[in-house]
């Protein structure tokens, strides 16, 4: 049996949470979960998974690390600018990184940035997420544009530079509407500030509206009665919102961070930002620009039903492959 060492997965709608959620109940009575709280020291000497949000726990844990794999979620270095986040990581994360025997990541770039920084020796095991969310194709409406965000609003996520920069930009207001899905209590006051931005400005109270954390059947709505989805975080380790919105065929403009290229097949399902002024500047231009949006959204709709459809027990049985081949007899 594989044991989770991670945060309760229904605690917060965080993508790392969701992931652990699903992987765990696909891997069913072959693994199980345990806080840092419950974790006990004859558990220890078995084979452990931690999540990255115990690193400050494990960098004076007395046991072996090399036994166990680390859950690379997201590290703080990644939301820093250089030289600053290679300073951070080689100083604070890459001394408790090196302890580990094993990373489990959601993608290709997030092993590879630990490899480009040394760690190169540990085994990998990367593992992207199926879809959580079912998906349902229904008509969408292209005679304007109604955009979604789907990101909890905290400053890694951008939601403050998207705004100003569609304060600048301003979309027709009869041809755009944007909603913002996702928690504003994980940092209350960003949440606020993003708030009081949209309700100081004339323009972008009309437009932009806040509907908070939504349950998966939800979100599924909100993939079905929108038609772009638009994704402003500076920084994706995988971007499941973006996945998500893929399979639902909407068009998706996103700032160019991590690995949100992944997802996004230039001039076909989508485009890639280096700023959010351009993004923002791109929605107004498809506001006065209808035909060349519905373009970007008839060829995203044939990419998705185009696509095969993962699902989370296939994942957990290349998972369990893999970990039996590099655990062994340690379990």
């Amino acid at each position: 049996m594989y044991t989770f060492v991670i945060p309760d997965p229904t605690q917060f709608p965080s993508g790392g949470n969701i992931y652990n959620q699903h992987l765990l109940k696909a891997l069913g009575e072959q693994a199980r979960w345990l806080s840092w709280e419950q974790l006990q020291p004859s558990i220890a000497h078995t084979h452990c998974l931690f999540d990255t949000l115990y690193l400050a726990h494990l960098q004076n844990a007395t046991f072996d690390l090399q036994n166990h794999t680390l859950i690379v979620h997201h590290l703080h270095s990644l939301d820093l600018p250089e030289p600053a986040a290679t300073t951070y990581f080689l100083s604070q994360e890459k001394p408790i990184l090196e302890r580990f025997g094993g990373f489990l990541t959601s993608s290709t770039f997030t092993a590879t940035y630990l490899q480009q920084r040394g760690l190169d020796r540990a085994f990998k095991l990367v593992l992207p997420p199926a879809l959580t969310i079912p998906v349902e194709w229904s008509p969408r409406d292209s005679t304007s544009l109604r955009a979604l965000v789907i990101a909890n609003l905290i400053p890694r996520k951008g939601i403050i530079e998207l705004l100003q920069g569609l304060k600048i930009a301003q979309p027709d207001r009869t041809r755009f509407q944007l909603q913002i899905v996702g928690s504003m209590g994980l940092d209350t006051n960003y949440a606020t500030a993003c708030q009081r931005l949209v309700e100081s400005d004339v323009y972008l109270r009309q437009v932009v509206h806040f509907a908070g954390a939504l349950s998966p059947k939800e979100v599924q709505e909100s993939y079905r009665n929108t038609n772009v989805l638009v994704s402003p975080a500076f920084m994706e380790t995988f971007g499941m919102a973006i996945q998500e919105a893929r399979a639902f065929g909407l068009p998706i403009l996103a700032y160019d961070g991590g690995n949100a290229g992944f997802h996004v097949e230039k001039e076909q399902n989508g485009l890639l930002f280096q700023d959010h002024r351009s993004l923002a500047e791109q929605l107004r231009d498809w506001s006065v620009d209808l035909p060349d949006f519905q373009k970007y959204l008839a060829r995203a709709e044939r990419l998705a039903q185009a696509a095969p459809v993962s699902n989370w027990t296939t994942r957990a049985q290349y998972f369990l492959e893999q970990m039996q081949n590099y655990v062994g007899n340690r379990i």
